[in-house]
């Protein structure tokens, strides 16, 4: 009597230990502002933690020695430890729901339901594991030792295995059947598992068919009887049945996961993109799908980039680098997870990327990760500490960020002094830790490249080596990192940025980053479905998608200008034009949303045929932007408002005509129309570079070479597609001439990055 009483009492235990662990857990977490509500972040931390919870509570609740109990309460400890998920489960969604009622998080239906396909049917599947795990260890002779064991073993294997397969293989991705489903990355906002996370959850429901049947029938034929008669044959066949079924259908699965979209190898990822490229140190994998042309320019890209990062860096990368190359962000996220996030994986050397243009944009900072490697630490090869297992993200990236810069006009040291200037420059102790992950990643990465190139130039890239191999500032440098970041502030206050960089800083830098914005994931998915709205001509679908994003985040001035931008143009013109002229006098919108507004309202007015009032709002948009794209496309709308020879060309290239979207034969068309100017040619000279067409290009760009162009932006531009197209044909004398031209060019300011960047892509674009 006594004995039953205690082992009630140590179940009642356990249970009530089991939903109090993770009724803190669930609290705890639900105070950071992207864990409020059940969602990705909220599901995430849940089935890591809560599913061996279950397991190990269902288990010391349910381990009995053996023969205490009969047969059928025996067989039944599965379904009994399912009841203990369930239980726990339920109450993490309650705690998750209570916190985002207090928080007013968004779309909580969304969320539940990703909560109960991830988190959710990890914990049930905990606990059942549980009940098994008691099955097994009811004979040991510790077995409450022997049920905490079995019962942590199968999740942290789990765990482990999808560990293991971030490190062999090219995803970053996982699909678990305990945690659910890790999207590998910290930057991209739009979570989707896709239909991928049913098919991996057909499999776990098979395994939970597996073990709810199969112990069943294992304890029948353990004991043979039940207490009072024979077990019906037709329900042994039944067992049987369920048993073989639920655990083909698992099986099935887990050995389809390549096929399924579960996992990835190198082999498989090679096999489904098609093309391989070998060079002298590269090997390109890119997809069969691309034009050849685009293809044939990733190897020298990626030969020349390699050369370039390496010469920066002082050191010689892996004696071989594999860049995968996919068609789009979507691809990319099938094959190994990253959406809009490119990766690198030193240990692996291996870059991965999205976009076949030539040449890559982030082609050169994705392989400094590579090369960074060759004198990282630890398993990953990179910077960090406890032996490169905590990473440092500052000096990970900012070492990258430096190796290969973006060539904007203005230099990351420059917009780090207008940050110093507005007080949004980091701290080091933020910059150089995990504090770097919250800020935005356009803000992080510009600082912490900017710092590092600083301490190369003025101590030496041995010494940035050194630093990131693992040891220590003062022993490097012989100073603090407090000491140092005086340094650098003391260079930057003798650099010189107009109010006009400041005030660009201040809107490019002060948006938080994603663990301080509220509901990104759901803003993002409504702005990305708008987006795709607007691209497909479904102008009505895009505005009211719009709307919703203002909804949840009124404060998302850009889907506010897109919205506005539609309206005037589609639906009412006084509306739309109204909306955006409260957008391009509000002291609450930064400086480049009230010059997109007043581009808009310009853009209103060409197609109106009101050209010169367009022609005035252009050229007071082109005197004062910093944005080199969008003041070079406001100057092609100024000219065309100005000259009515070229309307016909300019509005098929950038407006198109009624509600299609520009088109690449409507364009060709009208190119061939339209006089000889300077105008026609730089525009023709820029689509045959875009398309491949680089000989026919340098034709192009020797005829306007005899005709001046109207503006020094169009200039700089015109020479910079000239080396794209030099580099391309091999054209090393015509790239010598471009070298000479780049340096005297009396239209670049002299800290100018787009100069730099361009010097630095002629110096090395040639094998």
């Amino acid at each position: 009597m006594a004995r039953s009483a205690v082992g009630t009492v140590i179940r009642r235990s356990s249970r009530s230990v089991g939903v109090i662990l993770a009724a803190l857990v669930s609290v705890a977490f639900g105070f950071l502002p992207l864990f409020a509500g059940p969602g990705y972040e909220q599901a995430l931390v849940a089935g890591i933690v809560l599913p061996s919870i279950a397991a190990i509570c269902a288990a010391l609740d349910l381990s009995k020695a053996e023969g205490e109990e009969g047969p059928v309460s025996a067989a039944s400890r599965p379904l009994r430890g399912l009841a203990y998920g369930l239980l726990i489960a339920f109450v993490a969604w309650i705690i998750a729901m209570l916190h985002g009622v207090r928080a007013q998080a968004c779309a909580m239906g969304e969320g539940t339901l990703f909560f109960l396909l991830t988190a959710g049917t990890g914990i049930v599947l905990g606990g059942t594991w549980g009940g098994v795990a008691s099955f097994f260890a009811s004979g040991a002779r510790r077995r409450k030792l022997a049920a905490v064991l079995f019962a942590l073993s199968l999740p942290w294997a789990s765990i482990a295995l999808s560990v293991a397969r971030y490190y062999d293989s090219p995803i970053i991705f996982a699909y678990d059947p305990f945690v659910g489903y890790f999207s590998g990355t910290l930057y991209d906002t739009i979570i989707d598992p896709g239909v991928q996370l049913y098919t991996h959850r057909l499999g776990s429901l098979g395994w939970l068919l597996f073990a709810l049947t199969g112990l069943a029938g294992a304890e029948y034929h353990r004991r043979k009887l039940m207490p009072n008669r024979a077990l019906p044959i037709a329900v042994r066949w039944m067992l049987a049945g369920l048993s073989a079924t639920g655990a083909a259908i698992g099986l099935f699965v887990f050995v389809r996961g390549e096929n399924l979209g579960h996992r990835a190898s190198t082999a498989f990822v090679v096999k489904s993109l098609g093309i391989t490229k070998s060079g002298p140190r590269c090997d390109v994998v890119a997809p069969k799908t691309e034009p050849s042309e685009y293809v044939d320019l990733l190897l020298p890209d990626c030969e020349t980039s390699l050369a370039r990062v390496e010469k920066f860096m002082g050191a010689r990368g892996p004696a071989r680098i594999t860049a995968f190359f996919f068609r789009d962000a979507a691809q990319k996220k099938r094959y190994m997870g990253a959406f809009n996030t490119y990766v690198a994986k030193p240990w692996r050397a291996q870059v991965y990327i999205q976009g076949t243009q030539y040449p890559h944009p982030v082609l050169g900072h994705e392989l400094a990760h590579v090369v960074a490697g060759s004198f990282g630490h630890g398993p990953f090869r990179i910077a960090g500490t406890l032996g490169g297992f905590l990473p440092d993200p500052g000096l990970i990236e900012g070492i990258a960020e430096a190796a290969s810069p973006h060539d904007d006009e203005v230099t990351d040291l420059a917009w780090s002094r207008a940050m110093l200037d507005l007080n949004l420059l980091p701290a080091p102790s933020r910059l150089f830790s995990l504090g770097f992950l919250a800020d935005a990643s356009q803000k992080s990465y510009t600082v912490a490249g900017a710092f590092i190139a600083f301490v190369g130039d003025r101590y030496g890239m041995e010494k940035v080596r050194r630093w990131y191999g693992g040891e220590s500032l003062p022993s490097v440098l012989g100073k603090t990192m407090t000491e140092l970041d005086a340094e650098f502030r003391a260079h930057l206050l003798t650099l010189t940025v107009s109010d006009e960089t400041r005030e660009h800083a201040r809107a490019r830098f002060e948006r938080p980053g994603v663990f301080g914005r509220k509901c990104p994931h759901v803003v993002d998915a409504l702005r990305k479905e708008a987006d795709e709205c607007k691209d497909s001509a479904r102008y009505e679908e895009a505005i009211a998608n719009y709307g919703r994003v203002l909804s949840q985040d009124e404060n998302d001035f850009l889907s506010r200008l897109s919205r506005a931008t539609l309206e005037q143009r589609y639906v009412s013109r006084s509306e739309g034009r109204a909306e955006l002229e409260r957008i391009a006098g509000g002291t609450r919108f930064s400086r480049p949303v009230r010059d997109r507004a007043n581009e808009a309202i310009a853009d209103g007015e060409y197609l109106e045929g009101e050209f010169e009032s367009a022609a005035r709002r252009y050229d007071t948009l082109a005197a004062s932007s910093l944005d080199e794209d969008f003041a070079r496309t406001v100057e092609v709308k100024r000219e065309a408002a100005l000259h009515s020879e070229m309307r016909p060309l300019v509005s098929a290239i950038l407006f198109g005509e009624g509600r299609r979207q520009p088109n690449p034969t409507v364009y060709g068309i009208e190119i061939g129309k339209a006089p000889r100017t300077a105008l026609t040619l730089y525009l023709e000279g820029r689509q045959l570079v875009t398309r491949g067409y680089h000989a026919r290009a340098l034709a192009t760009f020797d005829e306007l070479g005899k005709t001046p162009l109207p503006t020094r932006r169009l200039a700089r531009e015109t020479l910079r597609l000239e080396a794209v197209a030099a580099c391309a044909e091999r054209d090393r004398a015509r790239v010598a001439k471009l070298t000479e031209r780049a340096r005297t060019d009396p239209s670049f300011s002299p800290d100018s990055g787009k100069k730099r960047g361009l010097l630095a892509y002629l110096d090395s674009c040639i094998p």
